[in-house]
């Protein structure tokens, strides 16, 4: 009988096989890093979004009851390294209940080129 001995090709094409399957492994986490790095970001935004809009309520809520509650507060931020604008409205909720209204908070910002926007909204007690 003969002993049948594997050549140098054979260990060739197992090199050649584990070094793609490695430089698919890296392709695929390469990828999934970029993806999470885009996901972090916008993550970010809407969080800073979310906060200045509970912080703009919280504001709304001491004006409420002002005469300039008929036209809209328009402010612009810095948070992040982004620009965002605000603009608080108070609504007008029931003409039953005069000493309650809506108010309503839209942030928006720039992302990727596409605006993005966040909204809150709080019925809130006129007083004065």
């Amino acid at each position: 009988m003969k002993k049948t001995v594997l050549g140098e090709d054979g260990f060739l094409a197992a090199e050649a096989a584990l070094l793609a399957l490695l430089l698919l492994f890296a392709a695929l986490s390469l990828a999934a890093v970029e993806r999470s790095a885009h996901l972090l970001a916008q993550s970010e935004a809407e969080t800073s979004a979310m906060f200045l809009a509970e912080g703009e309520l919280a504001r709304a809520e001491q004006l409420a009851g002002g005469a300039s509650l008929n036209a809209p507060l328009l402010r612009e931020v810095e948070e992040n390294g982004r620009e965002f604008s605000l603009k608080t409205e108070f609504l007008e909720e029931n003409e039953d209940y005069a000493s309650v209204c809506l108010a309503r908070v839209r942030v928006v910002w720039i992302e990727e080129g596409k605006e993005r926007e966040f909204f809150l909204q709080r019925t809130v007690r006129r007083h004065g």
